[in-house]
C-alpha cells in the first residue's frame, strides 16, 4: 500500500548501473517531500551508489542537493571502489568484501556497510547490482545481522 512506506527506514544500494531503480524511489519519496508532516517525521532514505571512479558518479550532485534539502530524511554515500580523489570523504573500495575466514570457510566482511548503516536491523533494503553482489549480501546478513527486509533487482 503506497502509505506502508511513510514511518519506514530504507537503504538503496546500488552496484554500477544498478542505480536506475532506486534513483526512481528516492525521486517518488522526494516529490512526496518523504512523507513529512507537522507530526511525523516520515521516512529515511541512505542510497549507496557503488561504482569505480567519479565519472561513473550519475546524478552525484542531485544527491547531494537532496541531502541539503532533506538532511532529516535523506543521506547519500557514494563509494568508489578502483580510483578515488585524495580528499574523498566516502567510503575507498568494498563495502562489502568476501573474505577466507579462519577456518578457511568464505566469510563476508559486512564492516565497511555497517560503519555506513548502523541501524541495519531496522532498514528496508532495496538492492540492484549483479547475481555475485547480492549472493554477497545475502550471505552477509545471514552471517551477521538481519536487515528488516531485503529485496533485490539482479541484472
Amino acid at each position: 500500500p503506497d502509505e506502508w512506506w511513510l514511518d519506514k527506514k530504507f537503504l538503496g544500494i546500488g552496484f554500477s548501473t544498478g542505480v536506475t531503480p532506486l534513483f526512481a524511489h528516492v525521486r517518488y519519496l522526494a516529490a512526496l517531500n518523504f512523507g513529512r508532516t507537522r507530526k511525523d517525521p516520515g521516512a529515511h532514505y541512505v542510497l549507496i551508489v557503488s561504482v569505480k571512479n567519479p565519472r561513473q558518479l550519475m546524478s552525484h550532485e542531485e544527491w547531494l542537493e537532496l541531502e541539503k534539502k532533506y538532511p532529516e530524511n535523506f543521506r547519500y554515500h557514494p563509494v568508489l571502489t578502483r580510483e578515488w580523489p585524495e580528499d574523498w570523504p566516502y567510503t575507498r573500495g568494498r563495502i562489502v568484501k568476501a573474505e577466507k575466514g579462519v577456518d578457511g570457510q568464505e566469510k563476508i566482511n559486512m564492516n565497511p556497510l555497517f560503519g555506513v548503516v548502523t541501524d541495519i536491523e531496522e532498514r528496508h533494503i532495496r538492492m540492484c547490482g549483479n547475481e555475485t553482489a547480492e549472493l554477497q549480501l545475502r550471505t552477509g546478513f545471514e552471517q551477521t545481522r538481519k536487515p528488516a527486509s531485503f529485496k533485490a533487482e539482479v541484472w
